[in-house]
Protein backbone atom coordinates (compact mmCIF):
# COMPACT_ATOMS: atom_id res chain seq x y z
CA UNK A 1 0.00 0.00 0.00
CA UNK A 2 1.34 3.38 -0.70
CA UNK A 3 2.28 6.31 1.37
CA UNK A 4 1.60 10.08 0.83
CA UNK A 5 3.83 12.86 2.35
CA UNK A 6 2.23 15.97 1.93
CA UNK A 7 5.34 19.07 3.51
CA UNK A 8 4.03 20.78 6.06
CA UNK A 9 3.76 24.35 4.28
CA UNK A 10 2.19 22.82 1.04
CA UNK A 11 -0.37 20.74 3.65
CA UNK A 12 -1.39 24.26 5.25
CA UNK A 13 -1.93 25.88 1.47
CA UNK A 14 -3.93 23.27 0.27
CA UNK A 15 -6.12 23.24 3.31
CA UNK A 16 -5.98 26.97 3.42
CA UNK A 17 -7.03 27.48 -0.77
CA UNK A 18 -10.04 24.65 -0.02
CA UNK A 19 -11.56 26.81 2.66
CA UNK A 20 -11.35 29.98 0.83
CA UNK A 21 -13.06 28.57 -2.13
CA UNK A 22 -15.97 26.27 -0.39
CA UNK A 23 -16.59 29.37 1.37
CA UNK A 24 -18.83 27.71 3.85
CA UNK A 25 -21.74 26.65 1.21
CA UNK A 26 -20.00 25.16 -1.67
CA UNK A 27 -17.58 21.70 -1.82
CA UNK A 28 -13.99 22.50 -3.62
CA UNK A 29 -11.31 20.60 -4.47
CA UNK A 30 -7.32 20.37 -5.38
CA UNK A 31 -5.58 17.79 -6.93
CA UNK A 32 -1.80 17.17 -5.80
CA UNK A 33 1.02 17.16 -8.18
CA UNK A 34 4.49 15.22 -7.16
CA UNK A 35 6.79 12.06 -7.36
CA UNK A 36 6.16 8.30 -7.06
CA UNK A 37 8.91 6.42 -5.81
CA UNK A 38 9.88 3.04 -6.71
CA UNK A 39 8.23 1.59 -3.91
CA UNK A 40 4.85 3.30 -4.82
CA UNK A 41 5.59 6.41 -2.15
CA UNK A 42 3.99 9.47 -3.16
CA UNK A 43 5.42 12.80 -2.40
CA UNK A 44 3.81 15.73 -2.89
CA UNK A 45 5.38 18.78 -4.55
CA UNK A 46 2.40 21.09 -5.71
CA UNK A 47 -1.54 21.49 -5.26
CA UNK A 48 -3.21 22.67 -8.44
CA UNK A 49 -7.19 23.89 -7.26
CA UNK A 50 -9.82 22.50 -9.93
CA UNK A 51 -10.71 26.63 -10.08
CA UNK A 52 -7.65 27.30 -11.70
CA UNK A 53 -7.63 24.83 -14.25
CA UNK A 54 -11.52 25.65 -15.20
CA UNK A 55 -14.57 26.93 -13.37
CA UNK A 56 -14.84 23.89 -11.14
CA UNK A 57 -18.54 22.68 -11.46
CA UNK A 58 -19.57 22.77 -7.85
CA UNK A 59 -22.93 23.22 -5.32
CA UNK A 60 -22.64 21.92 -1.59
CA UNK A 61 -23.08 18.64 -2.70
CA UNK A 62 -20.38 17.61 -5.60
CA UNK A 63 -17.34 18.96 -7.34
CA UNK A 64 -16.49 18.83 -10.57
CA UNK A 65 -13.56 19.20 -12.66
CA UNK A 66 -14.75 19.69 -16.19
CA UNK A 67 -13.10 18.33 -19.46
CA UNK A 68 -11.58 21.26 -20.60
CA UNK A 69 -9.89 21.63 -16.67
CA UNK A 70 -7.97 18.02 -17.16
CA UNK A 71 -6.60 18.85 -20.43
CA UNK A 72 -5.02 21.69 -18.16
CA UNK A 73 -3.84 19.49 -15.93
CA UNK A 74 -2.39 17.15 -18.11
CA UNK A 75 -0.12 19.92 -20.03
CA UNK A 76 0.66 21.15 -16.62
CA UNK A 77 1.45 17.66 -15.35
CA UNK A 78 3.72 17.50 -18.98
CA UNK A 79 5.72 20.88 -18.21
CA UNK A 80 6.50 20.39 -14.91
CA UNK A 81 7.28 16.44 -15.44
CA UNK A 82 5.20 15.50 -12.08
CA UNK A 83 2.64 12.95 -11.37
CA UNK A 84 -0.99 13.31 -10.56
CA UNK A 85 -0.54 11.62 -6.91
CA UNK A 86 -3.79 12.60 -4.69
CA UNK A 87 -6.69 14.66 -4.69
CA UNK A 88 -8.27 16.69 -2.07
CA UNK A 89 -12.11 17.75 -1.64
CA UNK A 90 -14.03 19.25 0.25
CA UNK A 91 -17.55 17.37 1.75
CA UNK A 92 -20.82 19.86 3.27
CA UNK A 93 -20.59 17.69 7.22
CA UNK A 94 -18.78 15.62 8.57
CA UNK A 95 -19.03 12.57 6.66
CA UNK A 96 -16.07 11.57 5.20
CA UNK A 97 -16.64 8.62 2.73
CA UNK A 98 -16.50 8.65 -1.13
CA UNK A 99 -19.87 8.99 -2.76
CA UNK A 100 -20.63 7.70 -6.00
CA UNK A 101 -20.32 10.95 -7.32
CA UNK A 102 -16.85 11.29 -5.84
CA UNK A 103 -15.89 7.46 -7.41
CA UNK A 104 -17.63 8.35 -10.93
CA UNK A 105 -15.60 11.63 -10.94
CA UNK A 106 -12.47 10.17 -9.89
CA UNK A 107 -9.02 11.81 -11.49
CA UNK A 108 -7.40 8.81 -11.66
CA UNK A 109 -8.23 4.60 -11.44
CA UNK A 110 -4.51 4.02 -11.05
CA UNK A 111 -3.60 1.79 -7.74
CA UNK A 112 -2.22 3.72 -5.34
CA UNK A 113 -3.88 7.00 -5.85
CA UNK A 114 -4.89 8.94 -2.78
CA UNK A 115 -8.18 10.90 -2.19
CA UNK A 116 -8.46 12.89 1.17
CA UNK A 117 -12.15 13.92 1.70
CA UNK A 118 -12.29 17.40 4.50
CA UNK A 119 -15.07 17.94 6.15
CA UNK A 120 -17.23 21.04 7.07
CA UNK A 121 -16.16 22.51 3.80
CA UNK A 122 -12.72 22.54 5.55
CA UNK A 123 -13.39 25.02 8.03
CA UNK A 124 -11.12 25.37 10.97
CA UNK A 125 -10.18 23.04 13.14
CA UNK A 126 -8.21 20.92 10.90
CA UNK A 127 -7.62 17.70 12.43
CA UNK A 128 -6.62 15.01 10.49
CA UNK A 129 -8.32 12.50 12.26
CA UNK A 130 -11.68 13.84 11.51
CA UNK A 131 -10.41 13.61 7.56
CA UNK A 132 -11.51 10.68 5.27
CA UNK A 133 -8.17 9.03 3.84
CA UNK A 134 -8.98 6.75 0.72
CA UNK A 135 -6.53 4.76 -1.26
CA UNK A 136 -7.29 2.63 -5.00
CA UNK A 137 -7.16 -0.48 -4.85
CA UNK A 138 -7.41 -2.82 -7.79
CA UNK A 139 -11.68 -2.89 -7.33
CA UNK A 140 -12.04 0.01 -5.58
CA UNK A 141 -11.31 2.26 -2.68
CA UNK A 142 -10.09 1.56 1.19
CA UNK A 143 -10.79 4.02 3.25
CA UNK A 144 -8.14 3.77 5.57
CA UNK A 145 -8.69 3.54 9.49
CA UNK A 146 -6.90 5.24 11.82
CA UNK A 147 -3.67 3.32 12.39
CA UNK A 148 -3.29 2.61 8.71
CA UNK A 149 -3.21 6.45 8.38
CA UNK A 150 -0.95 7.18 11.43
CA UNK A 151 1.31 4.53 9.40
CA UNK A 152 0.80 5.93 5.86
CA UNK A 153 0.00 9.86 5.96
CA UNK A 154 3.08 11.86 6.68
CA UNK A 155 3.04 16.24 7.15
CA UNK A 156 6.87 16.72 6.67
CA UNK A 157 9.06 19.48 7.53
Amino acid sequence: MSSLTIPKALWIEILNILRLRSAGYRESGAILLGEIGPMGDRTARRAVPYHELDDDSASADYVELSEIGKYRLYRLIEQNKLRIIAMSHTHPYKWVGLSPVDQANQISSRVGFWSIVIPNFCREPWEVQHMGFHIREGRGWRQLDSKLREQLFKIGG
